[in-house]
């Protein structure tokens, strides 16, 4: 990554578009984007390691930054993706807890790390700003819910469609198609989905011979989001085992 160097009314980017500062005087943005030290990243560059610390909300101006979480070391899942206009790290500051994930440009980005001390002020600061921050952390809780109450009534193919579905992100290269880079091993997907991996190799099966999957060098690619929906909305009776219990053993 290249710093850059922050020059107020000379700077081609801003915070004014960061959804979670959405309604903030335009003074009280500057201020944050005085405050916080700007980085240019090129496609790959690791924004943020797993194993740094972080002590910073991290804005981002411009471009696309993916969230890997790491298994056994190793950087095996997409996780997230965030766009301009975006935020993350705000939760990891707000407890202290570490993080067991990379940051990772996806294209050239711009990004703005806002110091922790400066945006525990600015919430303390601007009441409208820490509505919507405990706003984004009721939805996680709530899709955390719903995720485990979906999953409890679905067959095993349907767990592993839905978990499919959760970890793509939408393909920059043509519209419309969703991506999983890389793809993950067939015991992780198991394991997070509660099924057996006999099960997730039916599920891709079906999946491939459809034409709704396809491998492309290290990734999975979903061609059509629409129709994996329709098969986790309704039993699939074309894979047998596909009944098994929710808590069935990976």
């Amino acid at each position: 990554m290249q710093r850059l160097t922050y020059v107020a009314g000379q700077f081609r980017w801003t915070m004014a578009g960061s959804k979670l500062l959405a309604g903030l005087p335009e003074s009280a943005v500057l201020e944050l984007e005085r405050a916080s030290d700007w980085f240019h990243c090129a496609p790959d560059d690791i924004v943020l390691g797993a194993d740094e610390r972080l002590d910073g909300v991290y804005f981002v101006a411009d471009g696309n930054i993916r969230i890997f979480h790491r298994l056994d070391g190793k950087r095996e899942i997409n996780f997230a993706q965030f766009g301009p206009g975006d935020a993350f790290g705000e939760l990891s500051v707000i407890d202290g807890k570490g993080r067991s994930a990379d940051a990772v440009a996806v294209n050239t980005a711009v990004i703005a790390v806002c110091p922790k001390q400066a945006f525990l002020d600015m919430l303390m600061q601007q009441p409208v700003v820490a509505m919507r921050l405990l706003q984004k952390m009721a939805g996680i809780i709530r899709r955390a819910d719903q995720r485990i109450a979906n999953l409890a009534a679905m067959t095993g193919p349907q767990r592993v469609y839905a978990e499919l579905l959760r970890l793509a992100t939408p393909d920059l290269t043509k519209q419309g198609r969703y991506v999983i880079d890389p793809a993950p091993y067939h015991r992780d997907i198991a394991a997070w989905s509660g099924t057996t991996t006999d099960v997730v190799a039916r599920a891709f099966g079906h999946l491939m011979r459809s034409n709704l999957m396809q491998r492309q060098g290290s990734s999975l690619l979903l061609n059509d989001r629409d129709r994996i929906n329709v098969l986790i909305r309704t039993e699939s009776e074309e894979i047998p085992g596909g009944k098994e219990p929710a808590g069935s053993p990976a």
